[in-house]
């Protein structure tokens, strides 16, 4: 769990070879990496038959990221045509399979077949702050939106995932979500707003989105 004063934010910033790096207190929330070891195996209601494997083989916590993390759509898709639930937890931490997905094409398929992006993990993260953190956010956000994420939903910290995509640096992913309607209002309970967190970490561009954000209000 992530507890941090105020005073700890602010000088995060370092140069290191002419360039800016901060710390992306983010990263043990929201880390996409697959775990050093399998975590838990498959939370299913009940235990289905799998292509390629006997009935009663689990996948473990590891197998799915990896599945989830690659391109393999037609893999996920026979998994999910097999019986598999879409909203099966895959690790304990509470992840489920929308969170762990990595791609557009997954996360659609995910949400044709009935996956909720409203399901939170043991640390309040729905599928959209866990989306920020992925490559194919842009692509991936919208998806969440249109089958009723919630933009301003908050986790156990606080964090909109607005202010998480602040934190990640990801300027073109805040200007969407501000365009979706994203309250850039909220504050953390830090008492730590998106702006705030721009300005803390000296993200130019996004102080700018997050001053006009406030300017239209």
């Amino acid at each position: 769990m992530l507890a941090f004063k105020r005073k700890w934010c602010r000088p995060v910033v370092v140069i290191i070879a002419g360039g800016l790096v901060w710390l992306n207190f983010l990263d043990s929330v929201y880390s996409q990496e697959l775990p050093k070891t399998a975590d838990a195996t498959l939370s299913s209601p009940k235990k289905t038959s799998l292509p390629n494997a006997a009935p009663e083989k689990q996948i473990s916590s590891q197998q799915w990221l990896s599945i989830l993390g690659g391109r393999d759509v037609n893999r996920l898709e026979e998994l999910l045509a097999a019986g598999i639930d879409p909203n099966s937890v895959i690790s304990a931490s509470g992840r489920t399979l929308l969170m762990a997905a990595q791609s557009g094409p997954m996360i659609r398929l995910l949400l044709e077949h009935g996956a909720d992006p409203g399901i939170r993990d043991n640390k309040g993260a729905t599928a959209l702050h866990h989306a920020v953190a992925c490559p194919d956010a842009l692509e991936i956000v919208p998806l969440l939106l249109e089958k009723g994420a919630d933009i301003d939903a908050t986790d156990d910290l606080g964090f909109t995932a607005l202010i998480s995509a602040v934190v990640n640096d990801k300027p073109d992913l805040v200007r969407l979500m501000l365009d979706r309607g994203a309250d850039p209002g909220i504050r953390t309970h830090e008492d730590q707003s998106a702006l705030d967190w721009a300005q803390d970490l000296g993200i130019v561009d996004i102080v700018d989105l997050l001053e006009a954000a406030y300017t239209h209000r």
